[in-house]
């Protein structure tokens, strides 16, 4: 209730009248999106804003059910929806939200700077280094913000790791397991991944944006890259500084982790299991909840949308959201791109005469459905 009341008054008429923010007389929120991330987003929104407030969805390939589901599901709530972006006017909306395919995010965050709209855009940012960096530039030359949706930022049991850790000197090892099930149900929803970009491209922003405060990224050594099954399961092994650094990311895995372990020089170990929420935190000393205190209403993404929209209207935002931060999982990925594309292609090649090819049909498929879609 309390958040409902700040943000009726930062759209209120009275805060609309605020001069340095002559955007906010538009009073709709438009996203971008038609799949269960957008939907997720928008009952979100439904549940923190003021009715006074409208939305507006954008889907070129999924309105229809959209606007079933809407109609279903945000009862109550004024809410266009459109097939195509010549049936509306970007710059008539206060903010925009980006959560659609990866590939896609830049044409929309374009859309959005260039008209001045500040834009919350899904990560990755973008799906490649360069990419990254004009948008970056744009958001300079327009001076729009732009803001990249980095949800475990915002999650307390992931604070008081970083804060726990923090209390220490700069570790010598971490080590990352992210893994997601196929088929995986969340909130009665089936979740998908994204097959127009690799699963570290998908992964790293997570990642990144939960070590990042532990470590020195000014010194990045080239990366060693392995795979398995066709690239849905990829290892990432580098150095930061004096840290080493290895990331497992994969899709289609027996089941949901989310392993993060960093170690030090002392032989100390600190580790948290959020596979669950808020997840386990463990040390050579205790096994305790990740934050004990953890509400199970509670909501690290509709902490970050209220975050996003509190800037919309303040003008003052908070450097979780920050468009820069997405330079380090981009520069990685950069790096590791082109090792990770050849040894896809020797592991397709190795099949060609292979009489146990049938065994491997699915892995098989996904490495080609993934090298078309690059």
């Amino acid at each position: 209730m309390v958040i409902q009341a700040l943000l009726s008054i930062f759209f209120s008429e009275e805060y609309l009248l605020v001069p340095m923010l002559n955007y906010t007389s538009r009073k709709s929120i438009l996203v971008i999106g038609g799949g269960r991330w957008a939907r997720t987003i928008l009952k979100i929104l439904d549940s923190i804003l003021p009715q006074g407030i409208n939305l507006a969805v954008y889907s070129s390939r999924n309105h229809v059910y959209m606007s079933e589901w809407i109609c279903n599901t945000l009862k109550g709530r004024y809410v266009n929806v459109f097939s195509s972006w010549d049936q509306f006017t970007v710059a008539e909306y206060s903010s925009m939200i980006v959560a659609n395919s990866a590939s896609d995010h830049e044409c929309a965050a374009r859309k959005a700077l260039l008209n001045k709209v500040p834009v919350l855009v899904e990560k990755p940012l973008a799906t490649s280094l360069s990419v990254v960096q004009s948008l970056l530039a744009l958001e300079q030359q327009t001076n729009t913000k732009l803001c990249v949706a980095l949800v475990f930022t915002f999650a307390s049991y992931i604070q008081n790791f970083v804060e726990l850790c923090s209390l220490s000197k700069e570790p010598t090892e971490i080590i990352f397991q992210w893994t997601d099930p196929t088929g995986e149900y969340i909130n009665s929803e089936k979740k998908s991944f994204d097959p127009s970009i690799p699963v570290f491209v998908d992964c790293l922003p997570h990642i990144t944006s939960i070590i990042s405060p532990l470590i020195n990224k000014n010194s990045l050594s080239s990366p060693e890259v392995s795979l398995s099954q066709g690239g849905s399961n990829v290892w990432i092994s580098f150095r930061s500084n004096n840290t080493s650094l290895k990331f497992n990311m994969a899709r289609n895995w027996n089941k949901r982790i989310r392993l993060l372990t960093v170690q030090y020089t002392s032989g100390q170990s600190i580790s948290i299991d959020f596979s669950c929420e808020p997840g386990i935190l463990s040390t050579s000393t205790e096994v305790v909840s990740a934050d004990p205190c953890w509400n199970p209403e509670s909501s690290p993404l509709a902490d970050m949308l209220i975050a996003f929209l509190s800037g919309v209207c303040s003008g003052v935002w908070d450097q979780r959201l920050c468009a820069k931060n997405a330079l380090f999982p981009a520069t990685i990925s950069n790096l590791a791109a082109p090792l990770y594309r050849s040894k896809q292609s020797q592991w397709l090649s190795s099949f060609s005469s292979n009489k146990y090819t049938s065994l491997y049909t699915a892995e098989i498929l996904y490495a080609k459905r993934e090298l078309y879609n690059s």
